[in-house]
Protein backbone atom coordinates (compact mmCIF):
# COMPACT_ATOMS: atom_id res chain seq x y z
CA UNK A 1 0.00 0.00 0.00
CA UNK A 2 1.50 2.68 -0.59
CA UNK A 3 1.42 6.33 1.72
CA UNK A 4 -0.97 8.26 -0.51
CA UNK A 5 -3.37 5.10 -0.77
CA UNK A 6 -3.35 4.70 3.26
CA UNK A 7 -3.86 8.97 3.83
CA UNK A 8 -7.05 8.18 1.65
CA UNK A 9 -8.33 5.07 3.61
CA UNK A 10 -8.01 7.16 6.79
CA UNK A 11 -9.55 10.64 5.48
CA UNK A 12 -12.30 7.66 4.30
CA UNK A 13 -12.93 6.34 7.65
CA UNK A 14 -13.87 9.57 9.24
CA UNK A 15 -15.87 10.97 6.85
CA UNK A 16 -14.19 12.76 4.05
CA UNK A 17 -16.31 13.31 1.09
CA UNK A 18 -14.65 16.68 -0.18
CA UNK A 19 -11.34 17.89 -0.41
CA UNK A 20 -9.52 21.44 -0.99
CA UNK A 21 -6.26 21.16 -2.50
CA UNK A 22 -3.24 23.05 -4.15
CA UNK A 23 -2.00 21.62 -7.44
CA UNK A 24 1.34 20.89 -7.45
CA UNK A 25 4.18 18.92 -8.31
CA UNK A 26 4.97 16.62 -5.17
CA UNK A 27 1.28 17.29 -4.51
CA UNK A 28 -0.13 15.32 -7.57
CA UNK A 29 0.30 11.27 -6.21
CA UNK A 30 -2.29 12.64 -3.51
CA UNK A 31 -4.62 14.37 -5.71
CA UNK A 32 -4.73 11.30 -8.15
CA UNK A 33 -5.29 8.99 -4.86
CA UNK A 34 -8.09 11.61 -3.82
CA UNK A 35 -9.70 11.48 -7.76
CA UNK A 36 -9.69 7.94 -7.57
CA UNK A 37 -11.64 7.35 -4.15
CA UNK A 38 -14.28 9.45 -5.51
CA UNK A 39 -14.24 12.16 -3.00
CA UNK A 40 -14.74 15.62 -4.84
CA UNK A 41 -11.96 17.66 -5.03
CA UNK A 42 -11.79 21.54 -5.37
CA UNK A 43 -8.77 23.25 -6.49
CA UNK A 44 -7.57 26.41 -5.05
CA UNK A 45 -4.92 28.90 -5.77
CA UNK A 46 -3.09 28.99 -2.58
CA UNK A 47 -2.93 27.22 0.88
CA UNK A 48 -4.94 30.26 2.58
CA UNK A 49 -7.36 29.52 0.17
CA UNK A 50 -7.57 26.29 0.07
CA UNK A 51 -7.56 26.21 4.42
CA UNK A 52 -10.34 29.01 4.46
CA UNK A 53 -12.56 26.80 1.94
CA UNK A 54 -12.28 23.71 3.89
CA UNK A 55 -12.78 25.41 7.11
CA UNK A 56 -15.78 27.22 5.82
CA UNK A 57 -17.01 24.20 4.12
CA UNK A 58 -16.64 22.11 7.59
CA UNK A 59 -18.65 24.68 9.03
CA UNK A 60 -21.50 24.82 7.28
CA UNK A 61 -21.80 20.78 6.47
CA UNK A 62 -20.73 20.06 9.85
CA UNK A 63 -18.58 17.43 8.36
CA UNK A 64 -14.63 17.14 8.45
Amino acid sequence: MLTVDFIVQKCSSVGVTHVFCVTGGYAQGLIRAFGESCMRITYCQTEMEASYAALGYSKYSGRP
